[in-house]
This record gives structure tokens, sequence and C-alpha cells, in this order.
């Protein structure tokens, strides 16, 4: 009788890994897909637009979705080579305000589409961190996309640094739907979604945050959030300064 347990266990575990399987494949594709219908359908228009500025638009959009989709895939490269290993940081000297004010430009035509305002409270004389600079800067796009993509039309985001002992302090807030409480805790979890329907209105595919706390543990960092539903998500990355990094 106990095997036979164990059986009917392991049987609805394989089939709970199917259904995961099936899950992760559909939300995959369609995230891929969107992007690419988005810039495939702001080529032609701008194939046929006349006017340049019009053309200038048409183009930047779809410069914006292929921006997206290349995020996306190198979220699924880089979750896949963070969980086997395979990426190891290449630690030098990191000044983290140009990297903040690298990713804003970055970003800027999509707030500005999104008609979301960014305001920037840096310390100029924020001591530089020991990192690897494309990992950093890996970590603090997904929290800057998400940041816009949950918050709302006309909304706010603002990126705040502090000084530390021993650490530096990057906050991303936004004016967004928020997290609820009693799932909160899971949001930095391989594969997690708040709302995982078929349906949902917020795409993704639940490796954004996970990305996130791998590289800034590799840092021998530490992230965190705090959100409230209707009032917006504030996500800290904390890091250890040059210096004190290079002690441990």
């Amino acid at each position: 009788m106990k095997h036979w347990r164990l059986i009917k266990r392991y049987n609805e575990q394989i089939k709970a890994l199917e259904e995961l399987k099936i899950h992760i494949l559909a939300n995959v594709s369609h995230e891929l897909r969107t992007p690419i219908t988005v810039a495939r359908g702001a080529i032609e228009l701008a194939e046929c637009e006349e006017d340049p500025a019009e053309r200038a638009e048409y183009l930047n959009m779809a410069l914006d979705a292929l921006s997206r989709l290349g995020r996306i895939v190198d979220d699924m490269i880089g979750a896949s080579r963070l969980m086997k290993g395979e990426i190891k940081p290449r630690f030098g000297m990191v000044n983290m305000v140009e990297l903040i004010n690298r990713i804003c430009h970055d970003f800027a035509s999509e707030l500005k589409r999104s008609g979301i305002t960014l305001h920037l409270r840096c310390d100029d004389t924020l001591p530089p961190v020991r990192g690897d600079r494309n990992l950093l800067m890996h970590a603090l796009r997904n929290l800057m996309s998400n940041a816009i993509k949950f918050n709302r039309e006309g909304g706010r985001i603002t990126i705040q640094t502090e000084k530390g002992r021993g650490c530096v302090k990057i906050c991303i807030a936004d004016t967004g739907i928020g997290i609820p409480g009693d799932k909160i805790h899971r949001v930095f979890d391989v594969l997690y979604q708040i709302d995982s329907s078929p349906t949902r209105r917020y795409g993704g595919t639940g490796l954004g945050l996970a990305i996130v706390r791998e590289i800034v543990e590799a840092h021998g960092g530490r992230v965190g959030v705090d959100s409230r539903i209707g009032r917006g998500s504030t996500f800290c990355v904390t890091l250890p300064t040059a210096n004190d990094a290079e002690k441990s």
C-alpha cells in the first residue's frame, strides 16, 4: 500500500511538472510574439508614411519593441546560465551614478510614450561599487522595466541613491498597481507571476526579478521590496562599496 502511495505521489509530481512546462512555453511564446508583432506593424506603417516625423515615431516604436524582445531573450539566456553557474562576475570599479544615467537615457522614449515622469535623486559623490558592470546594468534594467510596465498612465518613477556604512543603496520606486501583501515574499522566485492566468493584463516570463536577486547576491548585496496595493512598489538594491568588498 505504501508503494502505491509513493507511485501516486510521483505521478502527481510528474503531471505538475508537465503542466508547468506547458504553462512556461505558452507564456514565453506569448511574450516573444507581442514585441515581434508590434515591431512588424510599426515598420510596415513607417514604410507607407510620407511625413518624416511620423515615420521616425513608427521606427522608434519598432526599436522599442525590438529592445523589449532583446531583454526577454537576455532574461531567458541569463537565467539559464546563472542557475547553471556558468556566469561569473568580472569585477571592476563601477560608477553607479553613471550606470543609472545610462539606463535613464536608454528608457527615455519608452517613458515618454507611457506618459511617465522620471525623478532622479542621485548623489554624485556615491562611492564606486566593485562589480560586473554588465550584470549590474542588467539587474537595474529589469527593475526599471518593471517600474514602467506596472505603473499607471501618467505615473511617476523615482530613482534614489544613498550612502551607507560600506555600502550604497539604489531604490527604484513607482506609482503603479502594487503587490498583494500575501504574495510579496514570492516575487523573487523563479517563474513566479502574481497573475499567471492566460488573460492576465501584464506580461512577463517570471524571470526578471529572480535574475535581479541572483546578480545582486553574486555581488555580496541584497535586494528587497516594499509595496502597497494601488500605491506602488519600491525595489531597493544594496551593494558593498569597492573598498568594503575588497576587505571581505
